[in-house]
């Protein structure tokens, strides 16, 4: 099955008559003692395209679970109803469940890695939004979210392994996006024969047998080891191949082709070490992300704004159409900064489609910070989700732009943040939908929306249709 890539499976689609129909027919687990065999030209050929597909304890090729699976779903018996319940109980099923998180999957994702996961991930996995996972999920606009950051800086592909069934098994997501293999690397005493063995018996295996679809990331270029680095990333790429597994290429994303060396624009030259993305590389790598993962996501539609009212949505004047404040900026929203006093200029931009846009475009030496404070609406513990429409341009002379929700305890000190866009210093490839979905945490007194741009530089932002929604109380 080399170069073979999965496609995702038509959807159950409930009828009429499903209060009646059942689950798990008699005939279901004959058929999975009964499977052909003949379906190959080879014995070889069999082995070979089954050892990616089955479940270890039946030995049964996937392809005939998941056959078993539909069957299950549209044949009448005497045993488990095709209610919620019913398919509930054939998802825990030690025979059927893998199949069946195989064809219902979820468009969920848990990252897996090391210090380029985690980067910029508060304690308890509030996500601050300069990782690749992060963009990957916003440049996706809304057809998938992460449900678990298990990104460990240092970690090896053993030390991920060890913590895999804690970090990703137990949290049961569609996907696993995995971005392994920086710190074998850069360590020229250990073997890459040895993590690769790691790779596929203690992480691959395990994810698909509990069907979760893992997502290979080839890693990005490594200033110590940067021969080890393409050798890791061919392995990657031809495993990948061989096993249908999705692989977005993060080395590819940002490299100088020239060199084989990062292209500077994306490398964190912070650090000293060579290895990691800075935001602009995120961005870069979660593009690649979303650009591989598309094809195998269902089509979303956010629950961006739609109107000017803040019953549900939190933030007021979402769509600009109570105007502007008399020093420029959204009616019912805050700033220190006017239309005067060297700083640029606030206004309304329509689009051709008659979308109205805040813009700050900002001429002078002054910093800018638009926000909205939320005091009600809210309970710690709720699950919220922000988002909204975002592009820039123009940006120069150091200029960088952050649109963040803060959670705040008493004081204004900051708890942790969901922020769509950290200190981004190019223009963005684009309009930009961003979503992020996060708990508001303990101590928690209010939510502050806000759009920043310190005062070094140049440069226009753009917003449209900002979202901020109690996900628990919608239910």
């Amino acid at each position: 099955m080399t170069g073979f890539i999965p496609v995702p499976p038509d959807p159950w689609v409930p009828t009429a008559t499903d209060s009646e129909t059942k689950l798990f027919p008699a005939a279901t687990m004959d058929a999975l003692d009964e499977h052909n065999d003949g379906r190959y030209a080879t014995t070889e050929q069999g082995e070979k395209a089954d050892s990616a597909y089955q479940l270890p304890e039946s030995g049964v090729p996937a392809t005939d679970l998941e056959d078993a699976v539909r069957t299950s779903l549209t044949k009448a018996d005497e045993a488990v109803p095709n209610t919620v319940e019913g398919r509930t109980a054939l998802a825990a099923s030690p025979e059927l469940g893998a199949a069946y998180a195989r064809i219902y999957r979820e468009p969920t994702f848990v990252a897996l890695g090391d210090s380029n996961t985690s980067l910029n991930v508060q304690a308890g996995g509030t996500e601050v939004g300069a990782n690749h996972a992060s963009a990957a999920i916003q440049r996706l606009g809304g057809r998938a979210r992460i449900i678990g950051f298990a990104g460990v800086s240092g970690d090896t592909v053993q030390d991920m392994a060890d913590r895999l069934a804690t970090d990703v098994l137990a949290l049961a997501p569609g996907y696993c996006l995995i971005l392994a293999g920086t710190n074998v690397v850069d360590n020229p005493a250990a073997s890459l024969v040895d993590a690769q063995g790691v790779l596929d018996q203690e992480i691959i295996t395990p994810l698909r047998t509990a069907g979760i679809e893992p997502v290979l990331c080839a890693i990005p270029p490594n200033g110590p080891e940067p021969t080890r680095a393409r050798l890791w990333n061919a392995f990657l790429r031809q495993y990948a191949s061989s096993h249908g597994i999705i692989l977005v290429d993060y080395y590819a994303a940002v490299v100088d082709p020239a060199t084989g060396d990062w292209n500077e624009a994306y490398l964190n030259t912070s650090d000293g070490q060579e290895t990691h993305f800075n935001p602009l590389g995120s961005l870069a790598a979660g593009e690649a992300a979303a650009t591989a993962l598309a094809p195998y996501l269902p089509p979303s539609t956010l629950p961006l704004a739609q109107d000017n009212t803040s019953d549900v949505n939190l933030i007021p004047n979402a769509l600009f159409l109570s105007g502007l404040h008399a020093n420029g900026y959204p009616a019912g929203w805050a700033s220190g900064q006017s239309n005067s006093g060297g700083y640029g200029t606030m206004s309304l931009v329509t689009d051709a489609d008659g979308l109205n846009w805040f813009q700050i475009d900002k001429t002078g030496a002054q910093s800018y910070n638009v926000n909205v404070v939320k005091t009600t609406g809210f309970s710690v513990g709720d699950r919220v989700g922000f988002g909204l429409l975002w592009e820039t341009e123009d940006l120069a002379g150091g200029q960088t732009v952050t649109t963040r929700l803060v959670f705040r305890a008493a004081g204004s000190i900051a708890i942790s943040r969901l922020s769509l866009a950290t200190a981004i210093t190019v223009d963005t490839l684009g309009q930009m939908t961003m979503w992020m979905e996060g708990v508001v945490p303990e101590n928690t007194v209010d939510l502050r929306f806000e759009i920043s741009l310190p005062a070094t530089g140049t440069g226009k932002v753009r917003v449209a249709r900002p979202t901020l929604l109690n996900l628990t109380d919608i239910g």
